[in-house]
C-alpha cells in the first residue's frame, strides 16, 4: 500500500491526529508557562541550568541538602536542551509536551485496538477502524475528565504516561506478533529519552502499568492468540533496559539498600510502613470514588452529562458478546483496576487492600486514586474499543453509520475544554486570590537568579517570605505566578531554604528548627533567630518583597501557618530583616538579597570553638561557633570527654573550595600540637561523605552528627606548624560514573543496532 492511499484510507485519523498535535500550541500566549506544582517543570525555562543544578550529583540543595540522586533527568532534559539550542522557547516545549500527548496518546490507543481486533476477527473491515479511533479519542477525552484534569494544570513528569504507556505498549505488542527487533529497541530508546518516567519520580506509575500491561500481552498472545511468546527477545529487552538505565539505576538500587537513606527508611522501616503507608491510605481511602472511576465527569460542571456515554457503550457490548474471550479478558484487568482505584469494593475488599501496604515498597501507592487511574484508563479505553466494536459489529450498516456519527460529535462536543485548553489557562492556584498558573517571568528575576548564581558557593539562602511547605511564590509579569520548589535552588544550584519543611520539623528530626525558628519569631527574640540561621550555615537572605507575592496574591494561601508567627505583610517582613545582623548587597524592584555578617556565620566547612552535649542549639552568645551532640554520640568513650567541654578550639587555620557539590578540598595549617580537631560539613549527616587527611582516609567512627544535621569528624594528634591537605567526597557518587560508562556502551549498541536494522530494511527493498 503506498502513501496516498494509506492517508486516504485513514484520513479522518490522520485529520484527528493533526488536530491533536497542533491545537496546544494555542493554550498559551508567546512567553507564557506554567512551571509550578509539587515537583516544578523549571527545567522547560533553562533546561542547562537545570541540568547542573540537579541531575549531575547525588546532592539534592534544597534546605538541609540530602543525598536523593535526580540522574533520570538527564536524557530528558538534555532533548529539552538541544531544543532550545536550535530555536525553541520555554513556551513551544511546554507545548510541544502537550501535543505528544494528545496526539501519540490518541494514535497509540487507536493502534493498539485496531491490532487486538485484526487479530481476533481476523478479517479487515471498516468497523474495526471505525471502534479503534473511538477509543483513541475517549482515552484522550478521558483525560479532561473531573479525576485527570488535575494533571494538566500540574503538569508533571509522570503526566507523560498518556502517550508513553500506550506507546510503549503497542511497540511490545508488535514485537510479540513479529519477533521482529526493530519495535524493542525503539522502545528502548523512547525509554531512554523519556528516562524520567521510568526512574525513581515514576516508580509509582511505572509498577503500576508494565507489570498488568505485560501479564496481559503474555495472556493474550500465549495463551489466547496460541503464538509462541519471543522468551529470548523478552530476556533481552531486560537486560538492554537495566544497561541502558544503569547511570540512574546504580545510585537508586545503592540508596535503597543503605540504611541511612531516606528511600531504605521508606521502605523498610516498620513505623514509616506503619505511619507513611497503612495509616495514610486508611485515613485517604475515602477520597477515590467508585462512580467517579466509572463516569470520568468532566471537569466542566455543563458537561459532566456527556459521562454516561462510555459505561453505557461498554455495558451494552458485553451483553451483545459475552462469549469473545479477548473482551472478557480485558474486561477482568478492567475490573481488577478498577478495584485498585477504588480500594472500596466491599469491606472484605478493603481489608485486604490494607494488608498489602504491609508488603516493603507498596506504600508507594498510598494515593492510590491517582497512581491506578492511568492503567485503569487504560485498559477502560481498550474495553470500550471492543464494546463499541460489538455494537457496530450487530447493527445494520444504516444503524452503525447513526451510531459512529454521533458518537463522533458526543465525543467532540466532551474534547472542547480540553482542545480549547481552558482547563490550562483558566487554571487558578489553589488558595491564592485568584491568581492564575500561567506566567511570564519577570525580567528583574531572571537578573536577580543571574547575580545569585555569581555569589560564592561557600553558604545557603534563606529565601522570605517562608512558606508552610517547600514552596516558593513568584509572582509574574502579567498577574500570574509560579509556586513551586525553590528556583533559586533548580536554577542556580545554591542551597536554600524556602519553607517550613526545609528546615527539620518532624518530632523524630534530631533538631526540628522550624518550630525553634517560629517560637522565636514570635517573641520576636531575634538573637535566637540568628544563632539559628548560623548553625544552619545561612548566608545569604533573598526577599521577595512584592505584596502580590504574599499578603495581596496569596493571603493566607500557603502561608496561613507561618503567618502564626512570621510577619504577616511585606512591611513587618521589612521590621523583620531589620534586626538582623545583615546588610544588603543587590536590589532590582522586589527583589533583595542581604547578606549576614561574619560574626554571625560559619563557613560550610569550618573548625568549630567548642562542643557541648545537648538536644538542642545552645544560645548562649559565647556559643555562637560552638556545635552540640547528641545523648547518643556523647555516650560513646570516645567522645565523653568532648561533650563535658574537654574540647577546644586548636589554633588552626583553615581553607578550601567547593570543586563541585559532592567533592571539597581544602587544607588544615596547625600552629601548635593539636590533641583534637573537629572538622563541620554543614550539609545533611550522610555516612557517604568520607574525609580523606593527607590521602589517608579517617575512620569511619570519627564521623559523627553535629547540630542534629551535619557532618562533623573528630581528628586526633595532629603536628604542629604543619599544613594538612584534606579532601570531603560523596562516595555515592562514583555509582553514577559506574552507571554512566554502562549506559553510554549500551546506547552506542543500540543505535548501532537500529543502524543496522534500518539499513537491513532498505536493501532488501532494493
Amino acid at each position: 500500500m503506498n502513501l496516498l492511499s494509506l492517508i486516504n484510507k485513514h484520513k479522518l485519523v490522520i485529520f484527528v491526529s493533526l488536530v491533536l498535535f497542533i491545537v496546544p500550541f494555542f493554550w498559551l500566549k508567546p512567553g507564557e508557562m506554567d512551571l509550578g506544582g509539587d515537583s516544578n517543570r523549571l527545567y522547560f525555562y533553562d533546561p542547562i541550568s537545570f541540568i547542573k543544578s540537579i541531575s549531575l550529583y547525588d546532592v539534592f540543595p534544597l534546605g538541609r541538602g540530602s543525598i536523593e540522586p535526580s540522574y533520570y533527568y538527564l536524557p530528558f532534559v538534555g532533548f529539552l536542551a538541544l531544543l532550545k539550542t536550535i530555536g525553541f522557547s520555554s513556551t513551544q516545549m511546554i507545548s510541544l509536551i502537550n501535543s505528544l500527548k494528545l496526539a501519540v496518546g490518541f494514535i497509540s490507543i487507536f493502534l493498539i485496538v485496531r491490532a487486538l481486533l485484526l487479530e481476533a476477527v481476523q478479517v479487515r473491515n471498516s468497523k474495526i477502524t471505525q471502534a479503534a479511533l473511538l477509543s483513541g479519542l475517549f482515552y484522550i477525552i478521558s483525560f479532561n475528565s473531573y479525576h485527570m484534569a488535575v494533571f494538566w494544570d500540574r503538569a508533571i513528569l509522570s503526566h507523560m504516561q498518556v502517550f508513553l504507556n500506550p506507546l510503549i505498549f503497542y511497540l511490545l505488542l508488535k514485537f510479540f506478533f513479529s519477533h521482529s527487533y526493530s519495535y524493542l529497541w525503539i522502545s528502548l530508546l523512547i525509554s531512554f529519552i523519556f528516562s524520567p518516567n521510568f526512574g525513581l519520580t515514576s516508580v509509582p506509575p511505572f509498577f503500576a502499568f508494565y507489570p498488568l500491561a505485560l501479564v496481559f500481552l503474555f495472556i493474550y498472545v500465549g495463551v489466547f492468540r496460541k503464538k509462541p511468546i519471543p522468551w529470548v527477545g523478552v530476556c533481552v529487552g531486560v537486560v538492554g533496559f537495566l544497561f541502558l538505565h544503569a547511570f540512574q539505576l546504580f545510585g537508586q538500587v545503592a540508596s535503597l539498600f543503605d540504611n541511612s537513606s531516606s528511600t531504605n527508611v521508606r521502605v523498610f522501616n516498620k513505623e514509616q510502613i506503619e505511619q507513611g503507608g497503612v495509616n495514610y491510605f486508611t485515613a485517604v481511602h475515602g477520597l477515590a470514588k467508585g462512580v467517579y472511576s466509572i463516569l470520568l465527569p468532566s471537569a466542566i460542571r455543563q458537561l459532566q452529562w456527556t459521562s454516561f456515554a462510555a459505561p453505557l457503550i461498554v455495558i451494552v457490548g458485553l451483553l451483545l458478546n459475552r462469549k469473545r474471550k479477548e473482551f472478557l479478558l480485558t474486561a477482568l484487568f478492567f475490573a481488577l483496576t478498577f478495584f485498585l482505584v477504588t480500594a472500596n469494593i466491599t469491606d472484605t475488599g478493603f481489608s485486604f487492600y490494607r494488608v498489602l501496604f504491609y508488603i516493603p515498597g507498596f506504600s508507594i501507592f498510598r494515593n492510590f486514586y491517582t497512581q491506578w487511574l492511568f492503567v485503569f484508563i487504560f485498559f477502560y479505553a481498550l474495553l470500550f474499543g471492543f464494546g463499541s466494536y460489538t455494537i457496530l459489529e450487530k447493527l445494520k450498516p444504516h444503524g452503525a453509520k447513526i451510531f459512529y456519527v454521533f458518537a463522533l460529535l458526543f465525543f467532540v462536543t466532551a474534547s472542547i475544554p480540553l482542545v480549547s485548553g481552558e482547563i490550562v489557562t483558566k487554571n487558578i492556584i489553589r488558595g491564592s486570590n485568584n491568581v492564575k498558573s500561567t506566567f511570564i517571568v519577570d525580567p528583574r528575576l531572571e537578573e536577580t537568579l543571574q547575580f545569585v548564581r555569581t555569589l560564592p558557593d561557600d553558604g545557603k539562602i534563606l529565601s522570605l517570605p517562608v512558606t508552610d511547605y517547600y514552596l516558593q511564590i513568584v509572582s509574574g509579569r502579567d498577574g500570574g505566578a509560579y509556586e513551586g520548589p525553590s528556583m533559586i535552588t533548580f536554577l542556580t544550584g545554591k542551597y536554600s531554604f524556602v519553607g517550613y519543611q526545609h528546615f527539620g520539623y518532624l518530632d523524630t528530626d534530631p533538631a526540628p528548627y522550624a518550630n525553634e525558628l517560629m517560637k522565636y519569631a514570635k517573641e520576636k527574640n531575634y538573637d535566637r533567630i540568628t544563632r539559628i540561621l548560623t548553625t544552619l550555615n545561612i548566608r545569604y537572605i533573598f526577599h521577595n518583597s512584592d505584596p502580590k507575592a504574599y499578603e495581596d496574591g496569596f493571603s493566607p494561601g500557603p502561608f496561613g501557618f507561618m503567618m502564626t508567627s512570621l510577619p504577616k505583610t511585606q512591611e513587618e517582613y521589612s521590621f523583620f530583616l531589620m534586626n538582623l545582623p545583615i546588610y544588603l548587597i543587590y536590589v532590582n524592584g522586589p527583589y533583595k538579597i542581604y547578606e549576614i555578617a561574619n560574626s554571625a556565620y560559619n563557613s560550610t566547612i569550618f573548625i568549630p570553638g567548642g562542643a557541648y552535649q545537648s538536644r538542642e542549639v545552645s544560645f548562649h552568645k559565647d556559643k555562637t561557633h560552638d556545635v552540640f551532640m547528641s545523648d547518643e554520640t556523647c555516650s560513646k568513650s570516645k567522645y565523653k570527654y568532648i561533650c563535658e567541654g574537654g574540647y577546644k578550639k586548636p589554633k588552626a587555620d583553615i581553607s578550601f573550595e567547593m570543586v563541585n557539590p559532592t567533592l571539597y578540598t581544602g587544607i588544615i595549617k596547625t600552629h601548635e600540637p593539636v590533641d583534637s580537631l573537629m572538622l563541620v560539613l554543614q550539609h545533611s549527616f550522610h555516612k557517604g561523605w568520607k574525609l580523606i587527611l593527607d590521602q589517608i582516609n579517617v575512620q569511619e567512627d570519627s564521623h559523627i552528627p553535629v547540630n542534629g544535621y551535619a557532618n562533623g569528624w573528630l581528628l586526633r594528634d595532629l603536628e604542629s606548624e604543619r599544613t594538612y591537605a584534606f579532601t570531603i567526597k560523596l562516595e555515592p557518587q562514583k555509582y553514577f560514573w559506574y552507571g554512566a560508562l554502562i549506559t553510554a556502551v549500551s546506547l552506542l549498541a543500540l543505535l548501532c543496532g537500529l543502524l543496522y536494522l534500518l539499513y537491513k530494511r532498505i536493501h532488501n527493498r532494493n
